[in-house]
Order: C-alpha cells, then sequence, then structure tokens
C-alpha cells in the first residue's frame, strides 16, 4: 500500500500503484508529455499535488448531470 500523504514527490513506480497504470503506459505519457512530471537523469519523479489534479482532468458528467443540463 501506498501512503502518498507523507510524500510530496514518487517515482515510476508508485505512480503504477497509486494510479492502476502501468509502467510502460506512463512512461508513453511521459514521453508524449501528456503527464506532469520532472526529470533526474533517466530518472522519473511525479509531485502526488500535480499528478492528482491531472487525474481529476476530463472528468466524466454523471447521467443526473447530463440529465439537469438538457432540462
Amino acid at each position: 500500500m501506498l501512503n502518498t500523504q507523507q510524500k510530496e514527490v514518487i517515482n515510476l513506480k508508485e505512480l503504477a500503484i497509486l494510479t492502476g497504470l502501468s509502467k510502460s503506459t506512463l512512461w508513453k505519457k511521459t514521453m508524449a508529455r501528456t503527464i506532469p512530471h520532472f526529470k533526474v537523469g533517466k530518472m522519473l519523479y511525479f509531485n502526488v499535488a500535480e499528478i492528482n489534479k491531472w487525474l481529476q482532468t476530463n472528468r466524466v458528467e454523471t447521467i443526473e448531470e447530463i440529465k439537469k443540463t438538457i432540462v
């Protein structure tokens, strides 16, 4: 279990645990620059607060929210 409450910055392995995405998928996202990250040499690091914000982008509306906009 990863306790991100105590860490501000995590590595790729920890990010995979946090997000449930594979390390390969996350690596591809860093190469495409679609996920916020830091690179030190070949090592990748991620700010937990930035990742939490990134995870909340492109939110999908619920059926109830969609119904409210139609009426």
